[in-house]
């Protein structure tokens, strides 16, 4: 043989068909379902077509649970207990948005592990905006009365249920597998924790007397253990869809479908803090906030670390990555 792999001429016959020896060469289809036929003896390995029908398949459902999470947002907005303004309806536009838009993405064959990411992404981000003001709900004394506040308490909290289950089917369409991070997976996942630890500082302070209160930032004074709980699971699952893209998330399309639909999802809060802002006090319907409101330290820091988030992992979509020589990956590890 002249190269490593090759075989000679068959008399009589075509030559057969050897996958290339090289580290890191693509293998065909058939002999890698072989191969793991041969290390994991006793394991039913699927065919290619049964695991690409399965992976379309929970995209697809992941799909549907976030359109369902996006259509309550509407319903949410209309029977909440207090005066929403535009500032609240338009955050909450931009998550369902973000959702509605995933799902789409998702739902085609062409785009579904783009569309399966940025569902995975969105929902994450969803599932701690909803979980902040869910605490809200079930903590303050004015709440705890039957009626449209109990509705609306209810409605968000099956969006929040809708998209926990959304993210869960996005996360096994991808199967996620251990893996080593690579380029700006990794340097987008730290930015990512340095983003959630952002939102601690004091974003925006309301006037009241002649003194500045904090108004808006996560672990305020006097917050219920709840409100703790919902600020912490903030912190966390802000973090963890950029960090799942760089750990276990194989297909470039994946990750950088988590990161298109996380970066739209997070900015609904501090886009929410600066039309707040901006509007108060009441004027023009924009808010129902009386007194003047101003921005802080937390709100500049927070879009610092966002709109350099947008920039990274846009020039993280036109790099392109060396391929890695990787183990052999178990039966539906890896895509």
């Amino acid at each position: 043989a002249a190269w490593p792999g090759a075989t000679a001429p068959v008399a009589g016959g075509p030559q057969p068909a050897v996958a290339p020896q090289y580290p890191g060469a693509p293998v065909p289809p058939e002999q890698a379902a072989a191969q793991q036929a041969n290390l994991y003896p006793g394991v039913a390995v699927p065919s290619p077509d049964q695991a690409e029908l399965e992976k379309r398949r929970k995209f697809f459902l992941s799909a549907r649970l976030a359109f369902a999470a996006a259509a309550l947002i509407a319903v949410y907005v209309f029977a909440a207990p207090y005066p929403l303004g535009v500032p609240f309806a338009i955050a909450f536009s931009i998550v369902g948005l973000s959702l509605a838009g995933s799902a789409i993405y998702a739902s085609r064959r062409a785009s579904a592990t783009f569309g399966g990411g940025a569902v995975l992404g969105a929902s994450v981000a969803a599932v701690a905006f909803f979980g902040n003001l869910e605490s809200v709900f079930w903590s303050k004394p004015f709440f705890d009365r039957p009626g449209r506040p109990t509705l609306a308490a209810l409605v968000l909290l099956a969006a929040l249920i809708l998209a926990v289950f959304a993210a869960i089917f996005a996360a096994r369409g991808l199967r996620l597998a251990q893996r080593k991070p690579v380029g700006f997976a990794g340097l987008l996942a730290a930015g990512a924790a340095v983003f959630a630890l952002a939102n601690i500082p004091v974003q925006a302070s309301e006037q009241v007397g002649g003194s500045w209160l904090p108004l808006i930032h996560l672990f305020y004074p006097h917050e219920t253990g709840i409100e703790t709980l919902a600020s912490v699971a903030y912190l966390v699952l802000v973090t963890v869809p950029l960090a799942v893209a760089a750990l276990r998330v194989g297909p470039a399309a994946g990750r950088a479908g988590i990161w298109a639909g996380w970066i739209v999802a997070v900015a609904a809060w501090p886009v929410w803090t600066t039309l707040a802002v901006a509007a108060a006090p009441s004027s023009y319907g924009l808010t129902s906030y009386g007194v003047p409101v101003r921005a802080d330290t937390g709100l500049y820091l927070v879009w610092l670390c966002w709109a350099l988030l947008l920039v990274l992992g846009a020039v993280g979509l036109l790099r392109k990555e060396q391929p890695q020589a990787a183990a052999p990956p178990l039966p539906f590890a890896g895509n």
